[in-house]
């Protein structure tokens, strides 16, 4: 069966993962710097029928999108330039150690 997550919710996971990975590196002597992130994602577009007439986009988990009609799902790619609010102007660094079960 498959789920869907609002595109809100993976961006603010991505976030998460991403502050984690960058306090947990702080002190590893071998860090990356952050640049771009790039996402490819399956969505499905969703209408709602209010009078206000709000779209939303909902994320196909892994191995959805295969399931789905060409019709009604569609690919976008985001590409994020991430920065910390109180140095907007320095590139971020990451580092940390593998967790289990992460590739």
């Amino acid at each position: 069966m498959s789920r869907q997550l609002q595109l809100s919710e993976v961006i603010r996971q991505l976030r998460e993962e991403l502050s984690k990975a960058i306090h947990e590196g702080a002190d590893e002597d071998l860090r990356f710097e952050l640049a771009s992130v790039e996402l490819e994602l399956a969505v499905t577009i969703e209408i709602t029928g209010e009078a206000s007439g709000k779209v939303r986009f909902m994320v196909l988990d892994g191995g959805a999108s295969a399931k789905r009609s060409s019709g009604t799902t569609q690919q976008i790619r985001l590409v994020l330039d991430p920065h910390r609010v109180t140095a907007p102007n320095e590139r971020v660094s990451i580092a940390g150690k593998t967790i289990s079960g992460e590739r």
